[in-house]
């Protein structure tokens, strides 16, 4: 009985961790930015030897007004972003940019941090 008691302990406390530390480093985080640059064109190859282009853009990017992180983004195959629009992306500390989207609506607090870039 006594076994059997710290085995179900332990399995829960091994499991407990096991989420813990996977929600961590999976869990994402959503940040709004604005494209205020052109964005620096690249060339990447497929796997099957074809090169295609893409637009890479490093910009500030808010969680709210007092928290922001720089992020790293690339554009959809051969399009570039728009200037001055505006995109929620969502940030892994382990996968860095797991999504992006364009929107029209942005908390207004963090677009007043936006507009001053």
């Amino acid at each position: 009985m006594k076994e059997g008691l710290i085995a179900s302990f332990l399995i829960i406390v091994v499991a407990t961790a096991g989420y813990y530390t996977y929600d961590n480093y999976h869990r994402t985080e959503e940040y709004y930015t604005k494209v205020v640059t052109e964005g620096e064109p690249i060339t990447l190859k497929k796997e099957d030897g074809e090169t295609f282009n893409r637009y890479r853009y490093q910009l500030e990017s808010y969680k709210s007004p007092s928290v922001s992180k720089k992020v790293e983004i690339d554009s959809v195959e051969n399009q570039p972003f728009k200037k001055d629009t505006y995109l929620k992306v969502k940030f892994s500390q382990e996968e860095g940019v797991t999504s992006l989207e364009e929107i029209k609506d942005v908390p207004s607090d963090i677009k007043n941090e936006l507009d001053r870039l």
